[in-house]
């Protein structure tokens, strides 16, 4: 399989590959989204060395194996049990001495926070490796982990020995609607846009997910087949989800859970309450852990300050698996299918198209032919007083140029069509947003779609911009 996007973090690697120094490249980005495939890929024969960490082992065995990696990569006769981390890397650093390769020679560290079980003096040995690593000119060390809160904390803001030593960093990201597209064209299957939206609202753009679907199998068959047996592969992915990022994992589950029930976000204060949590540093450590391995985005409301926030699920494979999977009966039979039959299926794809387009900001606003201008995303609601009824808007493009895109979003298997009753409520969410915000400033009412509008008066009479959700392909 070929890589699908990644151009700008090719070229990261293209450059540091062709420096004429010691490089230490952190990669980042949540399970199942491609980082080891990447590198396999962009640092093909320049590989000198790679270790992975193993998940949940002690100190002992993790050298045990380090030990046995060693050993079969460079051939080596006698056996190295190491004691420690400190031997561990002194002997990778004798056979870096022994090479007469001249070109880049590479490190990959994988599942780098795995390895630092705690009191191994992990990250001591390693910050060591690295003070001889960066004297010569000849390495790439490369240090790659799925816990990107803990590689921010221990990694880019550690005010420890690697404090300021990563020279540079990679964040692989979720595939885009285009880049979904064109990973199942590459895979021969041929899929219409509408089942590449359905499938991106309930996976989310994660090339792991996504390489599970079959060729020949539509978006409904595929869903059924992975998340309602009992052994579906993306059934039993919840779990270890969460507990291969986080040490204790159940509080983060219970925030999720909590916001999957609120599909406009709870403020800090509201998740607060309905978690029953005490207000300190673990409460915020959990909130932005979610948010660092981007479970959640914390959005500030139009017209709000940072203390305002609201935060959102904003992850489609974990929304869809709270909503439909959690409690479903474990059976194999067209359980997806029945299911998108009845109202929920209504509520939740609404939900779910939401989403997904505030996961797509960059191409609505290429659409808006507004990527040059400087903006602020947010949400809006409120909930009236006596004086003027409240209003909930999806997405608030506040744009330098003195406008503002009021962005409604929909979506529907077919064009959607404003009626005369929806034209009223449309009218009444700009004034009201005028009302209570008091801006000065010119409102375009947006319509995103999946399929596409009906052009009649009430649309003429009201909507400045029309996307279509296909054009993001």
């Amino acid at each position: 399989m070929e890589l699908v996007g990644r151009f700008d973090e090719i070229d990261t690697i293209n450059n540091i590959i062709n420096s004429s120094k010691s490089e230490l490249c952190a990669i980042t980005g949540r399970r199942r989204v491609g980082k080891t495939f990447f590198i396999d890929e962009t640092l093909k024969g320049y590989i000198f060395f790679r270790y992975t960490g193993k998940y949940k082992s002690t100190q002992k065995m993790q050298l045990e194996e380090f030990s046995r990696e060693i050993g079969g990569q460079f051939k080596l006769d006698e056996k190295n049990v190491f004691r420690t981390w400190f031997d561990a890397f002194e002997l990778l650093e004798r056979e870096i001495l022994k090479s007469r390769i001249r070109k880049k020679k590479v490190i990959v560290l994988d599942e780098f926070p795995w390895m630092a079980t705690k009191n191994s003096s992990f990250l001591a040995a390693f910050s060591d490796f690295w003070t001889w690593s960066s004297k010569r000119k000849d390495l790439l060390v490369v240090i790659c982990g799925s816990a990107a809160s803990w590689m921010v904390k221990n990694i880019f803001r550690s005010k420890g020995s690697l404090y300021n030593r990563v020279t540079s960093r990679i964040e692989i990201q979720p595939f885009t609607l285009r880049e979904t597209a064109l990973f199942f064209k590459k895979k021969n299957i041929d899929l219409k846009q509408d089942s590449i939206i359905k499938l991106y609202m309930v996976m989310g753009g994660i090339p792991f997910y996504l390489d599970q679907v079959r060729k020949g199998e539509s978006a409904d068959q595929a869903i059924d087949r992975l998340f309602f047996p009992k052994s579906g592969i993306l059934r039993l992915e919840y779990k270890e989800l969460f507990s291969s990022l986080f040490d204790n994992a159940e509080p983060f589950e219970k925030i999720a859970g909590i916001l999957s029930d609120h599909r406009h976000g709870l403020s800090r204060n509201e998740l607060l309450k309905k978690s029953k949590s005490k207000s300190g540093g673990n409460f915020t450590k959990i909130i932005d852990e979610l948010e660092t391995s981007g479970f959640i985005t914390g959005y500030v409301p139009f017209g709000k300050t940072i203390k305002d926030a609201v935060f959102k699920l904003t992850d489609p494979y974990t929304l869809f698996y709270l909503k439909y999977v959690v409690n479903s009966s474990k059976r194999s039979k067209s359980i997806w299918q029945a299911l998108t039959q009845t109202p929920s299926w209504l509520s939740w794809s609404g939900l779910a198209f939401e989403n997904l387009c505030l996961l797509h900001i960059d191409e609505i606003k290429k659409q808006l032919k507004i990527e040059g201008i400087f903006t602020s995303e947010s949400i809006w609601y409120h909930k009236g007083n006596d004086e003027m009824f409240g209003a909930q808007i999806d997405l608030v493009i506040d744009r330098a140029d003195k406008i503002i895109n009021i962005c409604e979003v929909k979506y529907a298997g077919l064009p959607f069509a404003i009626d005369n009753n929806y034209h009223q409520a449309l009218q009444k969410k700009l004034t009201a947003f005028q009302y209570f915000t008091k801006t000065r400033k010119t409102l375009f009412l947006t319509m995103i779609t999946a399929n596409g509008m009906v052009k009649n008066k009430y649309s003429l009479e009201l909507v400045q911009n029309e996307i279509e959700v296909g054009s993001f392909f």
